[in-house]
């Protein structure tokens, strides 16, 4: 190898901070380039793993409501192979969400919580996952919904969201 070439790929490999946070058994992963940062989350519910990692890098506060998972294809059968009951343990499939995000180079954090949330609701889409999301916000607080999911059949169709059915007596 070229003395120049070796150089540069030192260069670049030192110049960009990696950070893993563990949180469960999935790795979160940060890296900061030019206040740039990349959020890449790998888990069975990947929007509620970074919006925990959010939570804590911030400050913020965000709930998440997991969507109704009715598509058999959106399930993991986890049951111990030994069970023989009737009963299934079933997660939701793993899923991934890679996202680059700016920060603000005066306060080093983002100036606008709302832009970070959309970007993560639209690389979680792009990234195929198969439940459509949006967020609302109540104050301070932020609200990750179910918009949109796979009925029995494996269409997408709207859903409302748990928490906003009204309770009456």
């Amino acid at each position: 190898m070229r003395p120049r070439f070796v150089l540069l790929l030192l260069t670049m490999v030192f110049s960009a901070f990696v950070s893993v946070v563990l949180i469960g058994q999935k790795p979160i992963v940060l890296a900061q380039r030019d206040k740039i940062q990349n959020l890449f989350v790998e888990d069975p519910r990947p929007l509620a793993k970074a919006a925990e990692l959010l939570e804590h890098r911030f400050g913020w506060r965000i709930t998440y409501e997991d969507p109704p998972y009715v598509y058999i294809g959106d399930l993991v059968d986890n049951t111990a192979p030994e069970y023989r009951g009737p009963l299934r343990a079933l997660t939701p499939a793993g899923r991934q969400i890679n996202v680059d995000y700016p920060i603000s180079t005066k306060t080093g954090k983002l100036d606008d919580p709302r832009q970070m949330l959309q970007l993560l609701l639209d690389a979680h889409t792009l990234l195929g996952n198969p439940e459509l999301f949006r967020f609302m916000q109540n104050g301070e607080v932020f609200h990750i919904v179910p918009s949109q999911v796979r009925n029995t059949s494996g269409v997408l169709m709207n859903v409302v969201p748990t928490l906003e059915v009204p309770i009456t007596f």
